[in-house]
């Protein structure tokens, strides 16, 4: 009776929102990019991919893992790209086709725990072929100092993360891009912040640091 008791109370209590948002996320959102998309998933785990395509040669940046609503998750097409995720063994995770012309971006849903074995991403198209490889572990170092009222040099490892985005806040859309391949690439951002949200990539995953503006 006790247990029938107990029962029946966890059935009766309602889901705190929080655990009601979590499992809406694991059951409407793909865990794939070949997965369907059910009608009312929202924002999705995905991994955003951008490079050009052109009839002589291919290039493939830096990827970002990212949030985005599921309407804007990028859905296979027949065609003559290709981008293919590989695991730190080798074993091909995904293979995903898609049509691209020129400079393209695409969001294709990537939930753990298959982001989290992504280690190389391979493009192809055309007979040309590009990849991006995660950089060896390792914690994003970087340093932001005002040269004026106005502008900030940012200075980091590119080595290991090649490509960064800043923003003024974890939700806010980014207002600057770099990429480079040194271990102190510099690289100057015009604002005013005091503070700067800074998303490191390298090359597979997406890093988050807030940074402190020395001399503000």
């Amino acid at each position: 009776m006790l247990a029938t008791a107990m029962l029946l109370t966890m059935l009766e209590t309602p889901l705190r929102p929080e655990y009601v948002a979590l499992s809406r996320t694991r059951v409407q959102c793909p865990a794939s990019p070949l997965e369907s998309i059910a009608p009312n998933a929202r924002n999705c785990a995905a991994l955003e991919v951008s490079g050009r395509i052109d009839a002589a040669s291919v290039t493939l940046d830096p990827a970002f893992d990212v949030h985005v609503p599921a309407t804007e998750l990028t859905r296979p097409v027949s065609g003559p790209a290709a981008l293919v995720g590989y695991g730190a063994d080798g074993r091909e995770l995904f293979s995903f086709p898609f049509i691209a012309d020129g400079g393209f971006k695409i969001d294709i849903a990537l939930a753990s725990p298959l982001a989290s074995a992504l280690t190389r991403l391979v493009l192809s198209a055309n007979g040309q072929a590009a990849q991006q490889s995660a950089a060896p572990s390792d914690i994003p170092s970087a340093e932001a100092i005002a040269t004026d009222d106005a502008n900030v040099v940012l200075a980091w490892n590119a080595r290991s993360f090649p490509a960064l985005r800043v923003a003024a806040d974890l939700q806010g859309p980014p207002f600057a891009y770099a990429t480079g391949n040194g271990t102190f690439e510099q690289t100057a951002i015009h604002t005013s912040a005091r503070r700067l949200v800074v998303s490191f990539s390298d090359g597979i995953h997406r890093f988050d640091r807030t940074l402190s503006v020395v001399g503000r």
